[in-house]
């Protein structure tokens, strides 16, 4: 049985985006405790256009036993914007709970969205099920997904001590599911430090791009420059779709996180 609800209500934070005189703003702003939303900054250009970051705060230390979070990003047509958050996702020890995520992206024609949170670190004992479902309205609506999961508190000698770790991504495109990654992490069923699974790691990171054209030239670019990084090991998949799946393997959640950057700004121009 999950335990209750820390907040005693599901605690929610929804954004609208639209663009309005030659900018993308928030149309729309919504948030229960424990998260807040920033107001807007504009630092980077994507195609030419200023892109809107919105960053996440949490008063929290992190993802409790019982805790139900809802996400919405309604991301309107010719709006350009970006997600991030303030720090690295604690999903603490559960005495028998499962804290629950569950994140809504729409991204409509001729719109861009970048998405991409801090690592989520998962504690000894604890559960966590994430869904996400990602709708994409045509070809015209560009979305870069990452994340990077850790395999918990290496410093403190918690590798794999999880109880499990469910993370499931959907996307949709014109109402036909074009991707589905649906990952079962359970230590008490699988060697996860073994073969097939992070064979010696500690993070997996995924950056997924769709609708985002990377030529054949691009893609072995990076996979050059993941075989040029001594601990980290991956590849690029090219989906049936034309999208590409960056997926690698690390040490330490820093230096990915500035792999991914590295990679979502290279480029293609070969």
């Amino acid at each position: 049985m999950n335990a209750p609800n820390r907040f005693g209500k599901v605690s929610e934070l929804r954004v609208a985006t639209e663009f309005r005189d030659g900018k993308t703003i928030m149309a729309e702003r919504f948030f229960t405790a424990p998260f807040k939303i920033m107001l807007p900054l504009y630092e980077w250009k994507f195609e030419g256009t200023e892109v809107m970051q919105m960053l996440q705060l949490m008063a929290s230390p992190g993802i409790m036993a019982g805790d139900t979070q809802k996400f919405s990003f309604d991301i309107r047509e010719g709006s350009v914007c970006e997600y991030c958050t303030q720090a690295y996702e604690k999903v603490h020890k559960m005495n028998g709970g499962v804290g629950h995520r569950t994140v809504d992206i729409n991204v409509e024609k001729n719109s861009f969205f970048y998405f991409h949170p801090k690592p989520i670190i998962p504690f000894k004992d604890s559960a966590v099920q994430n869904d996400i479902n990602i709708t994409l309205e045509d070809d015209s609506a560009k979305f870069i997904y990452e994340e990077i999961l850790c395999c918990g508190r290496v410093a403190f000698g918690e590798s794999f001590d999880y109880r499990f770790f469910n993370n499931s991504v959907n996307v949709r495109k014109a109402g036909k599911l074009i991707f589905r990654d649906n990952v079962q992490f359970r230590p008490d069923e699988f060697d996860m430090a073994g073969l097939g699974m992070y064979e010696g790691y500690t993070h997996l990171a995924n950056q997924i791009f769709f609708n985002v054209k990377k030529s054949d030239e691009w893609v072995a670019e990076v996979i050059k420059i993941l075989k040029n990084e001594p601990e980290m090991d991956g590849g690029v998949t090219r989906l049936g779709t034309g999208d590409v799946v960056v997926r690698f393997f690390g040490m330490s959640g820093d230096p990915m996180e500035k792999m991914l950057a590295r990679i979502q700004k290279l480029k293609d121009e070969f």
